[in-house]
C-alpha cells in the first residue's frame, strides 16, 4: 500500500450521486401470452419487456454515423444475457409460437453481428424457462432451448437470420431433423437447414447436468413459462460482444416501420424536493408509451454526454419518478446539485433523445452510501488476533460505519434479486489495513438472518454460489466517477484487474473458505474465513455470522501480471468498484441472491461484468467522519426501539432508537431478576435516530433486558451476552 498524500479531493469524488427510482418499471403479468408478431428490438427495446440483462443500446458498430441503434451484449465467461421475464412473475407464455410438428411454428427474425473472437466459443441463442439451479433430483431446473450461432455468421459482419422455431417437444425436433413426424411418417415438406442448429439443451443444477430425454430427471422445455431469450456464452475464458438488430417473431409482413416511429420530445420537466428525494414530473405525450430518465451532477445538453446515467424507465402512462441522490461518504453528504432530463419512448422502445437542456435540483443533506474504512495497526492486530482465536466479531470495527444492507423489502437500495424468498436479510461492514510482514487485508464481517442454512460440500468452493454463501465483486483499480464506475464489459487481468470472491463455510467441517473465481479459480492463499451461528434474544439460532480476512497482496503478479492494489491510506479517499451479494439455499439449491447496489444497470451478470458494480469509497484512517451517518436526523414516522446489534454480543453492543419529536429519554438495562444494572441515557434528546453503546465488560454472561421511556412511549427488548 503506497502512501500518496492527497491535499484536496478530486472533483470526481466531490459529490457524484445516483439513486433508485420510486416507481418500478412496467412488467408483464404472470404467464401472459406474447401476441403474434412480437417485436423485441428494432431501434429500442419493446417497453413490454420487463428487463434486459447485460444489454446496452448503442450505435451501429459498422456505421456509427447512420444513427441506427442496435443492442450490444458484452459477453463474459458463462454469461447469460437477454430479454428477461423474471421467474418470480412466472415467465411469459410463448406457446402460440410453436406446434406439435415441424412446419406449424412461427419464425424468428434477427440481424446479428458477432465479434470474431467468439469463433471457437460455445455461443448459443438460448431460451431459458423459469426455474432455479439446484439438485437435479428435486429442483425445478431452468431448462434450455438452444440455437447454436452458426460459425459462418461469426465474422464481425452483419447477417440476416430467418430461423423457423422448433416444434414443441424434443421428440418432434429430433424427428424433424430426420424429415419425419413423431410417428415416423414423412413430413412431406423440406426441413429448413437452420433447424439442425436447434437443440433442447437440458439443464444444469448443483454441479451436474440433465442433457438428454433418456435421463431420469429430464423435463420438456416449458413454452408457456419462458424466463429469458438471449445469448448464452457457455464458455470459461475470453469472449467478445454480440450485436443484434430487428429481433422479432413474426412474418415477412411484420411492420417494422411502425415500430421505428419516433414519438414527440418531452416538454418541460418540473422537480419537487422533499425528504432528500427529487420527484420529477412532466406532461404525457400522446404518441409515447414510456419515458427514460437521465441524471448527472453537472449540466448536460445530450443524454450521451459523459457521466450521464439512466435513473430508470417508466411506462403505462406514468409521468413521474422519484430519485434519491447519494454521496459516497458521509463527509460529502451535504448538498447535491442534480441535473435531470426525460426522453420519450415509443411502444417498441424507439427513443426520442432530443432534450432542450437538463433540469437542475438542489438537494440538502443527501444520504450517504456504505463505505469501507482503513483501521490503524493496533486495531488491525486486534482483528487478526480475534480471527486466530476463532472469534467471529466486529467489536474492533470503527463506530458509525454504515453497513452494506440487503433485504427483499428494500430493493431500492439492495440492487437486484434472483428468486422471490422473503426470509433473508444481511448487514455487512468492511475494513482494510496493512500489517508489515503479514499482508494487506480486506476484512469483511456480516450477519445474515436466514431461517434455513445449507452450506457447500467440502472442496466445492467454486460451486458455493449454489449454497448459503457471500459473494464480493471488487476491482483493484480506482475509478474517477461515483456515477459511472468501471468501463470493463468483461473481467480483465493485468493493469486493471477484476476479482470475484466467494466466502462461506463447508457443510461438514468447521473451516470456512475464501475462493476467487478469475485470478486463482481456487482458494486465496493466506486468507481466512470463520462462520458461526447467529442467535436471537431467546438464544435461538436465526442465521449465521461470518468474518473473512482476504489477503489482497496474494492477488498481485501471476501469469497475467496483475498489478498491486494500491489502496488509500492516511488522509486519502479513493473510489473502487465494489459489490456485496448474499446467496440463499433452502434445501433445493440457491433460491435467491440479493445484491447491494445503487446502480440502475446492476443485473444478474454483475459477477463477470465489472461496469455493473457500484463505486464505493475507501477512506484512509486519517479521515474522520464529520457528518452524521445516513438519515441520522431524518424525521421519524414513529417512535421505535431497535434490536441491539450485534446480538448475541461480547463485550459491547449498539442500541438504536428513533424519536418522532424532542423527548425526555431514559434507556436502562436490567438483569433477569429485574434489577437495574446500567443507565445508558437520561435526558432530553432531539427528534431523529440515535445510537447508544453498551459496554458489558464487567458483566456476567446471560440474558439482559433493555428498556426505553420517551414521554408516553415505552418499549423493551432482550439481549444476550456470551463470553
Amino acid at each position: 500500500m503506497k502512501s500518496i498524500m492527497v491535499t484536496t479531493m478530486k472533483a470526481a469524488i466531490a459529490l457524484l450521486c445516483v439513486g433508485s427510482t420510486l416507481v418500478p418499471r412496467a412488467t408483464i403479468a404472470q404467464n401472459t401470452k406474447l401476441e403474434k408478431e412480437f417485436i423485441f428490438f428494432v431501434d429500442g427495446v419493446n417497453v413490454q419487456v420487463p428487463e434486459v440483462a447485460g444489454g446496452t443500446v448503442v450505435n451501429d458498430p459498422i456505421n456509427a454515423e447512420s444513427g441506427n441503434k442496435v443492442l450490444r451484449y458484452g459477453g463474459g465467461s458463462w454469461a447469460e444475457n437477454g430479454f428477461v421475464w423474471p421467474t418470480a412473475q412466472g415467465g411469459v407464455d410463448l406457446s402460440d409460437f410453436t406446434s406439435a410438428e415441424y412446419g406449424g411454428s412461427d419464425t424468428l427474425f434477427l440481424k446479428i453481428l458477432v465479434d470474431p473472437i467468439n469463433q471457437n466459443r460455445d455461443l448459443k441463442l438460448t431460451f431459458f424457462d423459469k426455474g432455479v439451479v439446484g439438485p437435479i433430483e428435486s429442483a425445478d431446473l431452468r431448462f434450455r432451448m438452444n440455437f447454436s450461432v452458426p460459425a459462418w455468421s461469426r465474422d464481425g459482419k452483419w447477417h440476416d437470420l430467418v430461423i423457423p422455431l422448433p416444434p414443441s417437444t424434443s421428440a418432434a425436433l429430433d424427428s424433424a431433423k430426420a424429415g419425419k413426424k413423431v410417428d415416423g411418417t414423412d413430413l412431406g415438406i423440406v426441413v429448413d437447414t437452420l433447424m439442425q442448429y436447434w437443440t433442447y439443451g437440458g439443464a444444469w443444477g448443483s454441479g451436474a447436468g440433465v442433457w438428454g430425454s433418456s435421463e431420469a430427471n429430464w423435463k420438456e422445455w416449458e413454452w408457456n413459462a419462458a424466463e429469458m431469450i438471449g445469448f448464452h456464452y457457455d464458455w470459461s475464458g475470453e469472449t467478445g460482444p454480440v450485436y443484434i438488430d430487428d429481433f422479432y417473431i413474426g412474418g415477412k409482413s411484420t411492420d417494422l416501420e411502425a415500430a421505428s416511429s419516433t414519438p414527440q420530445a418531452v416538454g418541460a420537466v418540473s422537480i419537487q424536493n422533499a425528504n432528500k428525494i427529487n420527484t420529477l414530473s412532466w406532461t404525457a405525450n400522446e404518441d409515447a408509451n414510456g419515458y427514460q430518465v437521465y441524471y448527472s451532477n453537472k449540466p448536460f445538453t445530450s443524454v450521451s454526454d459523459p457521466e450521464v446515467v439512466i435513473v430508470g424507465r417508466v411506462t403505462n402512462g406514468v409521468t413521474t419518478i422519484g430519485h434519491k441522490p447519494l454521496a459516497p461518504h458521509p463527509n460529502l453528504a451535504t448538498t447535491a446539485t442534480s441535473y435531470y432530463a426525460v426522453t420519450s419512448l415509443s411502444n417498441f422502445g424507439k427513443e426520442n433523445s432530443s432534450i432542450d437542456a437538463s433540469y437542475k435540483s438542489i438537494t440538502g443533506g443527501v444520504t450517504s452510501t456504505a463505505w469501507i474504512q482503513e483501521v490503524d495497526e493496533e486495531t488491525a492486530f486486534e482483528i487478526l488476533d480475534n480471527i486466530d482465536a476463532g472469534i467471529v466479531t466486529m467489536s474492533n470495527f470503527p463506530e458509525g460505519l454504515i453497513p452494506f444492507e440487503v433485504n427483499p423489502s428494500s430493493l431500492s437500495t439492495a440492487g437486484n434479486t434472483i428468486g422471490g424468498a422473503d426470509d433473508l436479510t444481511s448487514k455487512a461492514w468492511v475494513v482494510y489495513f496493512e500489517v508489515l510482514g503479514t499482508g494487506t487485508f480486506l476484512v469483511y464481517y456480516t450477519e445474515i438472518i436466514d431461517d434455513a442454512r445449507q452450506f457447500a460440500l467440502v472442496g466445492n468452493g467454486s460451486g458455493a454460489w449454489n449454497y448459503d454463501s457471500i459473494e464480493i465483486g471488487f476491482s483493484g483499480y480506482p475509478v474517477e466517477s461515483f456515477l459511472v464506475g468501471s468501463s470493463h464489459d468483461a473481467v480483465q487481468r493485468g493493469a486493471e484487474p477484476d476479482y470475484q470472491f466467494r466466502v462461506g463455510k463447508f457443510a461438514d467441517q468447521e473451516d470456512g473458505f475464501v475462493f476467487e473465481s478469475w485470478r486463482f479459480n481456487d482458494l486465496v492463499p493466506n486468507s481466512q474465513c470463520l462462520v458461526d451461528s447467529l442467535y436471537d434474544a431467546n438464544n435461538n439460532v436465526i442465521g449465521y455470522k461470518l468474518i473473512a480476512a482476504i489477503n489482497i497482496e496474494q492477488l498481485q503478479g501471476g501469469t497475467e501480471s496483475d498489478v498491486f492494489i494500491d489502496l488509500p491510506n492516511d488522509s486519502e479517499m479513493k473510489l473502487y468498484p465494489f459489490l456485496t451479494s448474499v446467496n440463499d439455499a433452502d434445501g433445493n439449491g440457491r433460491e435467491i441472491q440479493l445484491n447491494w447496489s445503487y446502480k440502475a444497470n446492476t443485473a444478474d451478470v454483475w459477477y463477470n461484468t465489472p461496469k455493473m458494480l457500484p463505486s464505493v469509497a475507501f477512506a484512509g484512517k486519517g479521515i474522520v467522519v464529520s457528518n452524521e451517518p445516513e438519515d441520522q436526523n431524518q424525521f421519524a414516522a414513529s417512535f421505535e426501539l431497535s434490536q441491539n446489534y450485534p446480538n448475541p454480543f461480547n463485550p459491547s453492543t449498539k442500541i438504536d432508537f428513533t424519536l418522532t419529536s424532542q423527548s425526555n429519554v431514559t434507556l436502562e438495562v436490567f438483569n433477569v431478576l429485574g434489577q437495574k444494572v446500567a443507565t445508558l441515557a437520561n435526558g432530553v434528546m432531539s427528534a431523529g435516530k440515535h445510537s447508544v453503546n453498551f459496554d458489558a465488560t464487567s458483566f456476567a454472561s446471560g440474558m439482559y433486558l433493555y428498556k426505553i421511556t420517551a414521554g408516553s412511549f415505552v418499549s423493551s427488548k432482550k439481549m444476550m451476552l456470551i463470553k
